[in-house]
């Protein structure tokens, strides 16, 4: 196993002790519970900018890490999502972080095997904003709603540009269940 892949799997181990230090801040009040959960999160989301880097600066780009680096980024998220949703957050935008979370997932498996949509600048900037805003509601930082809802607003954005480009890579489902080839009858000789 490469490190890149090692370094996503020490992401996913360590999402455990983030749930941990969430719980004892909720239910003890515990200041110092939600500084290590500040500080769990902000090295797991710096150890996937670091997977990523080493990946493609080592040619190591695998299909596990391409399965594992995705899987890692939404237990994180949705593991903070939950915390956010006790913290003030409102529930609707818990709801569209959750579905354009779905969205994707479901988009990316229907792509397996196919071409691999890069992140986009518009998802890079979601990702900012919702681990920084994420960031300081942990750390009870004023203005934190207002920076989860950009990352919210982009989020969406980032969603509609992401369906957009999938589409045109995604044979009609349509199609596969018709024949069962893969291949519209306009394409067969």
């Amino acid at each position: 196993m490469n490190l890149p892949n090692k370094i996503s799997i020490s992401r996913i181990i360590a999402i455990p002790f983030f749930i941990i230090a969430l719980v004892m801040a909720l239910d003890f009040g515990s200041t110092m519970a939600r500084y290590i959960a500040a500080i769990i999160f902000i090295l797991i989301s710096l150890t996937d900018i670091l997977d990523g880097y080493i990946a493609r600066k080592r040619n190591q780009v695998t299909e596990k890490g391409k399965i594992l680096d995705p899987i890692a980024d939404k237990l994180l998220m949705f593991s903070a999502m939950i915390f956010l949703a006790n913290r003030g957050v409102p529930a609707w935008i818990i709801f569209i972080l959750l579905c354009r979370e779905l969205l994707v997932v479901g988009f990316r498996s229907l792509m397996f095997g196919k071409k691999v949509l890069p992140v986009s600048r518009l998802g890079k900037a979601k990702t900012f904003f919702l681990t920084v805003g994420i960031v300081m509601v942990l750390l009870k930082f004023p203005y934190s709603i207002g920076v989860i809802l950009l990352g919210t607003v982009l989020s969406v954005v980032s969603a509609l540009n992401y369906l957009f480009k999938a589409t045109k890579h995604i044979r009609s489902p349509w199609i596969l269940l018709k024949n069962g080839t893969g291949k519209s009858k306009t394409n067969r000789k």
